[in-house]
């Protein structure tokens, strides 16, 4: 119990610093709790998302995986797998994916949206994804 409450708790620094736009300073926290704890599914999905926002998108699909392992995403991790897929040019896992995702009662049309806009060309991502417990 005591090592839950501390993974929830380690996210909160670095859920603040990405929330704040800080993706450098998020990363680093979130690789130190890494380091501390590497079964720590969440802190892997935030690690994600912060590749994410950043346009560095292998790094992105390589962390959203890893979390994928040990929890299960939560619908803004699972959108940016699914993009940073097409973005890594894995297609078929993207087109599967994001399949899954339109379907899904517990995405919402503001999220899909989001990606959608996104999906335009453009200098790289525009924004961020929110985080948001479930």
């Amino acid at each position: 119990m005591r090592k839950s409450g501390r993974r929830v708790n380690s996210i909160k620094l670095p859920g603040a610093a990405y929330q704040a736009g800080n993706l450098r300073e998020g990363m680093e926290i979130v690789r130190r709790c890494l380091d501390a704890d590497p079964d720590d599914g969440r802190a892997w999905e935030l690690c994600g998302l912060i590749h994410y926002s950043g346009g560095h998108f292998s790094h992105s699909v390589y962390a959203l995986e890893s979390a994928s392992a040990l929890v299960p995403l939560r619908p803004a991790g699972r959108v940016c797998l699914g993009h940073a897929y097409a973005k890594v040019n894995r297609v078929g896992l993207a087109c599967d994916l994001l399949t899954d995702l339109i379907d899904d009662d517990s995405i919402s049309e503001p999220l899909l949206l989001r990606l959608r806009w996104d999906s335009i060309p453009s200098t790289g991502p525009t924004w961020q994804f929110e985080l948001v417990d479930e």
